[in-house]
């Protein structure tokens, strides 16, 4: 089945076969369908398909009103409903007689309603739901299977060697938009390059150029068509806690210096599908562990290195290191100092395992942070003389291990005091390994 894209060029649908067999039980059943995806996973395709050229009132949550929903009248003829964008809803204050004039909707015999949006199902509806059973098409329902990808690429005429298919499903992630860019940049690529055979794939260097300018376009239909109708704080908390893979309220709170923390989350969680939750094993005993998805987190890193200061962006990866660092896990503190080329505090993170565990400190798994330090850095430590002096040891770096033993000497014989001792007791731990 063939259609039109935005560009004029033709792009390829394949059935979400899941969320078909579950939008006519609903359909037979007359039980109010509910839809939820982020953004670009084929929702309002599924359902203007679906419905094809039926005749149906469609309505926008963001920008309905209770009174022309109650405009609805009641008659004998079954009428279809839908209403998109229900995370609207979540950036609204005064929203209570239009979820009430939606639930009225569900609870009608002579409608059939079809609710969407980019979160689950929100808590407003959670009672009403149970009690008029819904079904419930969620994101997975619509992203694309390994067999899906296979026919998308057969049915558009897509060259990939084995390797690039492998690589473009994992780019794509199983969402329909990110494969309908993927052709249309592919197509760009072929027309522009006709020198290359229809029966073979893009040359690797090709593929990547094409990759990259795919993944730019999936991030600027992100930015400019969903996350800008989002208040400024919101995408400011984002762009700010992105630099972090996974993390707790606590964590939050010292990145961004936000005491409202809690508050945006919950209004996150309703924007869409965007944020993973893990509850601690304990229940309440364990913090919640947040996860921004994986498109949420580059393009918001994307967004941040384009909107934020060099400055502001360094003071986020401090605040962050400096909170791991607190927490006792000097990896990811050091990760983040990093990051920003935190001379100062990477050197004090390995001189206090150095002191911790001077015989038996993580010196291998913290090799790349020892080897980037300047030398004239290291020679003011002898903590971080005879860590230099252990690692080169164990990277079998006899001489390398030898120079900064004498180093440590050196540092023995120029020091007094309080120094002079502490440069000893490392020396003959050096001498020991």
């Amino acid at each position: 089945m063939q259609k039109e894209n935005m560009q004029g060029e033709q792009l390829c649908y394949i059935r979400p076969r899941k969320a078909i067999r579950k939008l006519k039980a609903a359909d037979e059943e007359n039980v109010t369908a509910y839809i939820y995806g982020i953004s670009g996973c084929g929702k309002t395709e599924l359902v203007s398909r679906y419905l094809k050229t039926r005749k149906y009132w469609l309505f926008n949550a963001g920008m309905v009103t209770a009174e022309e929903l109650q405009e609805i009248k009641v008659s004998k003829q079954r009428k279809v409903v839908v209403i998109n964008n229900l995370h609207d809803m979540a950036m609204q204050n005064d929203t209570e007689d239009i979820r009430q004039a939606i639930m009225e909707l569900i609870k009608r015999e002579d409608v059939w309603l079809i609710l969407s949006g980019r979160c689950a199902v929100p808590p407003w509806l959670t009672a009403i739901r149970y009690r008029e059973v819904f079904y419930v098409i969620e994101q997975e329902d619509l992203l694309f299977d390994e067999q899906q990808a296979e026919q998308y690429i057969s049915q558009t005429g897509m060259i990939f060697s084995e390797e690039q298919t492998a690589k473009e499903k994992v780019y794509c992630v199983g969402l329909p938009l990110g494969w309908v860019v993927a052709y249309n940049v592919y197509h760009r690529f072929r027309i522009q390059n006709p020198q290359i055979k229809e029966e073979d794939p893009l040359p690797d260097e090709l593929y990547q150029e094409m990759v990259e300018e795919a993944l730019s376009q999936m991030w600027d239909y992100l930015e400019y068509h969903v996350y800008d109708e989002w208040d400024v704080q919101i995408q400011e908390f984002l762009m700010e806690i992105s630099i972090v893979d996974r993390f707790h309220v606590r964590l939050a709170e010292m990145i961004t210096g936000r005491k409202d923390v809690e508050a945006l989350l919950n209004r996150i969680r309703w924007l869409g599908n965007f944020m993973h939750e893990e509850r601690g094993a304990n229940g309440h005993d364990e913090e919640t562990v947040y996860e921004l998805r994986a498109a949420m987190r580059i393009s918001m890193q994307r967004r941040l290195k384009r909107k934020y200061s060099k400055d502001r962006i360094r003071a986020l990866y401090e605040n962050a290191g400096l909170c791991y660092q607190l927490a006792g896990k000097p990896l990811q503190a050091l990760f983040m100092y990093q990051e920003v080329k935190d001379t100062e505090r990477i050197a004090s993170i390995l001189i206090d395992n150095a002191r911790t565990a001077p015989n038996s400190g993580y010196y291998y798994e913290l090799k790349k942070y020892y080897l980037a330090l300047p030398e004239e850095k290291i020679r003011t430590s002898p903590e971080l003389m005879c860590g230099m002096s252990m690692l080169q040891s164990l990277l079998l770096n006899i001489a390398e291990s030898e120079r900064w033993y004498g180093e440590l000497e050196k540092y023995v014989k120029e020091h007094t005091g309080s120094e002079r001792r502490i440069a000893k007791g490392f020396r003959t731990v050096a001498v020991k390994t």
